[in-house]
């Protein structure tokens, strides 16, 4: 099997060839000054591309050069279809690319491609190729003004890029000049806050305001959490501290200094003065109520050190009805103090 489906072979110089036409610096030669072949690149690895494939082109299209080596040759390579299976082969011996190069009607020429594709191209599907894709004009041929032209768009483009990176460096130490900024501003916020709730820091304090704040908030939230068991979500503590004021005794009546009122989901403590035995008895009347079953009173008589007179320390413990009696070691050590 032959990897050359179709060629055509000529002389790079023959007598009566017309001369080559130029039009606006983009040099047309005839066909007939080119080497052409049509050739089959399925047997050739698909992973190949760039310069590697052109080689293997090149050993095809040397099958078909008459006598003529493809170092020799400048080649331009144009696929016929997307797969690249076929590909059209077009060449030019260097020597007559350089002595009409070298012309001084031919110095300022850009590209150097055939005026047409020849007919049995042409003839073939899938041959609508223009000439103009076979540009010979590559390589070490390539134009002064061509690659001048190049380094020129590289150049821009570098400076475009080095422009584009200054611009986006800006802007990002803006950002974070700006980040700086507001994390400064927070950060002052941050310390007036603690100086607002922590008063002034001690010089010998080595530990943070933010540490020294948090241990303040759990002290407070240490402080608010109840000293007995878990309340019963069925008793109304405040209700049954309304019921407890409605009867306490009018002011006229009993004189009490008290202390403190405990009131949990089972039971009410009472500790406080009063100034008699009497006064006891009195209290404990007006505060027996249904629902609640009142304790053996716990008093003693001190004397008080800022008055020097007599008077009665009292605590009063009653029980929910519908609970157990439970003895209370804190009232008995109260009682006998």
């Amino acid at each position: 099997m032959t990897n050359v489906i179709e060629s055509l072979a000529v002389p790079g110089a023959t007598s009566g060839v017309p001369a080559a036409r130029m039009v606006q610096q983009h040099l047309r030669w005839p066909t007939e000054r080119f080497y052409w072949a049509v050739l089959d690149g399925s047997s050739l690895p698909r992973n190949h591309s760039g310069r590697r494939r052109r080689e293997q082109l090149g050993y095809l299209f040397e099958n078909v050069l008459p006598g003529v080596s493809i170092e020799d040759i400048q080649t331009a390579y144009v696929a016929m279809d997307e797969d690249g299976q076929h590909v059209i082969a077009c060449g030019v011996p260097t020597t007559m690319i350089r002595e009409a190069v070298d012309g001084s009607s031919f110095s300022d020429i850009l590209t150097l491609s055939p005026a047409e594709i020849p007919q049995f191209v042409k003839s073939r599907e899938r041959a609508d190729v223009d000439p103009e894709q076979f540009n010979l004009l590559t390589g070490d041929l390539e134009p002064n003004a061509v690659r001048q032209s190049r380094r020129r768009m590289f150049g821009w483009a570098v400076a475009m890029l080095v422009l584009i990176s200054g611009a986006l460096t800006i802007g990002l130490q803006r950002r974070i000049a700006q980040s700086h900024e507001q994390l400064t501003a927070v950060q002052q916020q941050e310390g007036e806050i603690h100086r607002h709730v922590l008063g002034s820091i001690p010089a010998a304090s080595s530990q943070p305001p933010h540490l020294r704040l948090l241990s303040e908030l759990r002290q407070l939230q240490q402080t608010r959490q109840p000293s007995g068991g878990t309340l019963s979500p069925s008793i109304d503590i405040v209700r049954d501290f309304e019921t407890l004021m409605s009867a306490w005794p009018e002011s006229g009546s009993v004189f009490m200094q008290t202390e403190s009122i405990v009131i949990t989901d089972q039971s009410i403590a009472i500790r406080g003065r009063v100034p008699t035995m009497a006064d006891v008895q009195v209290l404990a009347d007006a505060l027996t109520s249904d629902g609640w079953k009142l304790q053996q009173p716990q008093s003693n008589q001190v004397t008080d050190r800022s008055t020097k007179s007599s008077v009665v320390e009292l605590s009063l413990w009653l029980d929910r009805a519908s609970s157990a009696v439970i003895d209370s070691p804190g009232l008995a050590e109260a009682g006998g103090s």
